[in-house]
């Protein structure tokens, strides 16, 4: 009995069962075993290989040229709230606004004041400002407070202008930050509330993701 699958182990079960659906299911295990320890790894779908320690020889990664193998490593695995603050940074330095966004559909869609302000997380960015309709519009210069792009931007007013507007500000936080889940979580959420079909006025609807 140890050796039968989860499925077969009950005997009510198998006794239900015609023989010919028996065999077939049992070599479709042995199969599934067989592939386990063949692989070694996730892909049976049966077990997973726990992570080994991955170390590489010192070197330089300027983002450009020379790209460390290290940045080819997936998301950690484990809770948000245990490595997150260990990578974590309210400013990235030096500010590079020549980043490639039209490889990801985000090219001309945003101006270099809004690329410039996400380099530091401590700004409170709108929609308004990943809006492509104000790649033109005025803005004024930073200060040490930590102002961001003025309020005379042209508000999304549509909810084809919203879509495009969190579509580029993620984009340009996966380039800047791509292990900042914000966006995704952001996405998710909008999806689980129904936010378009919960607001009957669109007017409304700008307003409330604008918060």
């Amino acid at each position: 009995m140890n050796t039968r699958p989860p499925f077969m182990l009950e005997e009510s079960t198998v006794n239900s069962m015609e023989m010919a659906w028996i065999d077939s299911l049992y070599s479709s295990h042995l199969k599934q075993q067989a592939a386990c320890s063949a692989v070694g790894d996730s892909y049976s779908g049966w077990t997973e290989a726990k992570i080994p320690l991955t170390m590489f020889e010192k070197g330089g990664d300027d983002c450009v040229e020379n790209i460390l193998p290290a940045r080819g490593l997936r998301v950690p695995t484990s809770l948000i709230s245990s490595w997150w603050p260990k990578v974590a940074k309210t400013k990235i330095e030096p500010v590079v606004t020549s980043i490639n966004l039209s490889e990801l559909g985000a090219s001309n869609c945003v101006s270099l004041k809004t690329i410039e302000s996400c380099h530091d997380t401590r700004i409170a960015l709108h929609l308004k400002h990943f809006f492509d309709g104000n790649l033109t519009s005025a803005v004024r210069a930073r200060g040490e407070s930590g102002m961001g792009p003025d309020h005379t931007w042209l508000d999304v007013g549509s909810l084809q202008e919203v879509q495009e507007a969190l579509s580029n500000w993620q984009v340009i936080s996966f380039l800047l930050f791509p292990l900042n889940f914000t966006p995704i979580l952001v996405w998710r959420t909008l999806v689980r509330y129904r936010w378009c079909s919960m607001v009957p006025i669109l007017s409304d609807r700008i307003k409330i993701i604008n918060r």
